[in-house]
């Protein structure tokens, strides 16, 4: 299971930091535009976005930081990107 966040010491400690540093890197929140909040992303209490990620797909909770990757399109389709991940990017903006 992955290491909780407090062991890591490389993820901002709340939602507020993640703010903070995405603003500063040109960020600005605003209609048609997602920054997901500080959570879980596996177990009980992995939040309600990550659990209909992997609904979606079947994909299994990550065991690792860089394991949880997913692709939404237009449309609302979740999937789990492929070996060419250009392509698919390409196929879920048609």
């Amino acid at each position: 299971p992955p290491l909780p966040k407090r062991h890591t010491r490389t993820q901002f400690p709340d939602s507020a930091s993640v703010l903070d540093f995405a603003s500063s890197s040109g960020f600005t929140p605003g209609p048609g535009k997602t920054l997901m909040a500080v959570g879980d992303v596996a177990g009980p209490g992995a939040s309600p976005a990550w659990k209909l990620m992997y609904d979606a797909t079947g994909a299994p909770e990550p065991t690792w930081n860089f394991k949880g990757k997913f692709l939404v399109g237009r449309g609302g389709e979740i999937v789990v990107p492929g070996d060419d991940l250009e392509a698919d990017i390409v196929r879920l903006l048609a």
